[in-house]
């Protein structure tokens, strides 16, 4: 013989409420868990109301590392520093991209007087086509930039200053699942003076984060 109990509210053993059930059998009150939940099994739930934010759905979550081919350069010219292939799971998803090095920026022996604000421009894009480090044209969609650098002073010794970069970009992937998406970072000197050195080697390597999302 089952028995039933019927029950509109629970409380502590202080006298708050703890739980309390309306007539069409939804739990009203707040519940809350402390120590999680050992052992549930399967939690089947219902429908959850209230202000519960949207989480997208997150594919994957990937990082590739690049551990070898430093870059020396000097001048204006835009060049390539190194580029990536992501595979994405969903055709036309969100990716968010992260990237990570070391550089030195400067200014190599010149002549008294030359002072200013050294710095290197530092893109991140999206390509259409294979890119190789050191190109200096061929780069598709830029999705995102970067600056760092230093001052000068009126000397004739070359300058420079150790800085981290991380760029951070959004596009969408590939319209179609599982297919390459290329990507690749360049640097571009702010004068003819100007010398940047990107680090790249195992213990100083060019870090890619990639999230892909609904």
């Amino acid at each position: 013989m089952s028995s039933i109990i019927k029950v509109g509210k629970v409380q502590s053993s202080t006298g708050q409420d703890a739980i309390e059930i309306a007539n069409d059998g939804h739990i009203q009150n707040a519940l809350t868990l402390d120590g999680g939940i050992a052992n549930a099994g399967t939690i089947t739930a219902g429908t959850f109301k209230g202000s519960l934010s949207e989480v997208p759905n997150i594919y994957q979550t990937t990082f590739l590392e690049r551990t070898s081919g430093s870059l020396d350069v000097q001048g204006t010219a835009e060049t390539s520093i190194s580029s990536v292939t992501f595979v994405n799971k969903k055709g036309s998803s969100s990716l968010y991209v992260e990237v990570f090095f070391q550089v030195q920026v400067g200014r190599i022996s010149g002549g008294a007087g030359d002072t200013g604000l050294r710095y290197a421009d530092f893109r991140l894009y999206l390509n259409s086509s294979e890119v190789s480090q050191d190109d200096t044209s061929g780069f598709g969609t830029e999705i995102a930039r970067r600056i760092a650098g230093r001052q000068s002073d009126n000397s004739t010794t070359p300058q420079s200053s150790y800085v981290p970069v991380s760029i951070v970009g959004e596009c969408t992937t590939n319209s179609s699942a599982n297919q390459n998406n290329l990507f690749s970072i360049t640097c571009t000197g702010s004068g003819s003076l100007t010398r940047t050195e990107v680090f790249c080697s195992s213990s100083v390597p060019i870090i890619f984060k990639f999230t892909e999302i609904a």
